[in-house]
């Protein structure tokens, strides 16, 4: 067996904008080659009756279980576009923006002899499009030293003067999922297959517009015909994108020369937006169920306060 192995690459352009600020763009890419996986050798092939007669080692030795054969066969690849703004900490505010452009794609395992070793071949699960993100550190300009109400004291200043704002705010699009059936008698065999895509009808042509009630169109799929391995593509489908905001207001008060108390309040997903989970995916789990989200991919709001003493 070969290695497995990975070459990867990269290319970035820097230039500086301003005394604190730099922008980056960069390709990135890699190729891993050689990946093992088991080729499944005793397979039913398709077909009408039992499963053992149709398999390729019970007809010659009586094995009627799985076997395996090594492969190193397998391979994927990776390529993005990589911006990246840096503002660096001056003035009383840091930011750090991020924006990648990708597509990660590989062979998720062979489907064996008894169906022409057919690889199914596609998006990574994890696999989003586009993924933007903004970090930031921003002490607010209020109390002395800054530029306004700088002349404030007593009560006031406790209460206004100090404060910093930090946080990372994200927006990603969908993960990807393959659409698939729940009953795989048409095929009879020991092997799942995926449906087969109806021509001329977008799966993501849903009355109303997609929603958690209905995400794509199950009838843009249908049932292979007998024996036959169904042509829609793994992860070929995606799902909701990705919105959140995790926020923090934290303010220090100074007790002593050497103490200080700091209080923190944490804010998860501040705007409590729904991001919704992939949906279920089996084109034939019929109506009320084929494409309806019923999960989360992010948990709702939640908030947290702390004091933290410092000495």
């Amino acid at each position: 067996l070969k290695y497995p192995n990975v070459d990867s690459w990269n290319f970035s352009v820097e230039r500086l904008l301003a005394s604190d600020l730099t922008a980056t763009v960069s390709y990135v890419g890699n190729v891993g080659k050689h990946e093992q996986w088991g080729v499944p050798l005793n397979q039913a092939v398709p077909g009408p009756g039992p499963f053992d007669p149709r398999r390729p080692l019970y007809q010659k030795y009586g094995i009627n279980n799985s076997v395996n054969d090594a492969s190193n066969a397998l391979s994927n690849n990776y390529n993005s576009l990589q911006t990246k703004l840096t503002k660096r900490f001056s003035h009383g505010l840091s930011i750090l923006s991020t924006f990648t452009w990708s597509k990660a794609l590989s062979d998720s395992g062979g489907l064996g002899p008894a169906l022409g070793e057919a690889r199914t071949y596609g998006p990574e699960g994890w696999d989003r499009k586009y993924a933007f993100t903004l970090g930031h550190v921003w002490q607010l300009p209020f109390g002395p030293g800054r530029a306004y109400l700088s002349n404030i004291h007593g009560a006031a200043k406790q209460i206004i003067a100090g404060w910093e704002f930090s946080g990372i705010t994200q927006f990603e699009s969908g993960w990807p999922f393959s659409p698939g059936l729940n009953n795989n008698a048409s095929i009879n065999a020991d092997v799942g297959t995926p449906p087969d895509v109806v021509p001329g009808v977008n799966p993501y042509s849903v009355p109303g517009g997609q929603s958690r009630n209905l995400w794509f169109n199950p009838a843009a799929y249908t049932i292979p015909g007998p024996y036959l391995y169904g042509n829609a593509a793994q992860d070929s489908l995606r799902g909701p994108n990705l919105f959140s905001a995790d926020w923090s207001f934290s303010k220090r008060f100074p007790l002593a020369e050497t103490k200080s108390l700091q209080f923190r309040w944490e804010s998860f997903n501040i705007f409590n937006r729904t991001n919704l989970a992939n949906p279920n995916g089996a084109v034939d789990a019929g109506a009320g169920s084929a494409g309806v989200i019923t999960g989360l991919s992010t948990p709702m709001r939640h908030m947290q306060l702390g004091l933290r003493l410092e000495f």
